[in-house]
């Protein structure tokens, strides 16, 4: 698999969130990063009109490392980024 495609993967994860889909995404450079974000947030935006229950959250995981998913932490029709990157190294 190419470094700059992203895949969707279904969340096995408790009940609550066992429907939701989300999308990882692993690249390695910044134009690549780019296009990959706007295609999953699209992709996740599409989900989220359809419910209007939870907003997207984009979450940097490590370098070139990200998930974008609907999370019931961030309000309908918004989208927040975290950064759980460890940079403790």
């Amino acid at each position: 698999m190419k470094d700059d495609v992203f895949t969707e993967v279904t969340s096995q994860g408790d009940r609550k969130r066992q429907d939701e889909a989300h999308i990882e995404i692993r690249v390695d450079n910044r134009s690549a990063m780019d296009d990959c974000l706007n295609s999953a947030v699209e992709r996740v935006m599409e989900v989220a009109l359809q419910r209007q229950l939870y907003g997207i959250l984009v979450t940097r995981l490590a370098g070139g490392r990200f998930r974008v998913e609907l999370n019931e932490s961030v309000p309908y029709g918004y989208t927040e980024q975290r950064d759980e990157r460890d940079l403790s190294s």
